[in-house]
């Protein structure tokens, strides 16, 4: 994940943040990413998410832990 150009939150962290997430499975991750991008239930009316989620695949045979 990430934050969308000009998002105030850049500010906070660095221009070029980002964040890693990896799962075992595409199952878990894709969950994961759908409970993230969606509308936080305490955000008031009119707030939209402003971070960039993208789906990542690592190589075969590529080692995450």
């Amino acid at each position: 994940m990430s934050a969308k150009p000009g998002d105030p939150f850049a500010r906070l962290v660095a221009p070029d943040w980002h964040k890693l997430h990896w799962y075992a499975t595409e199952l878990e991750r894709d969950a994961a990413l759908a409970d993230m991008s969606e509308h936080h239930r305490f955000s008031r009316i009119g707030d939209e998410p402003t971070l960039v989620f993208e789906k990542l695949y690592a190589a075969p045979g590529t080692r995450r832990d």
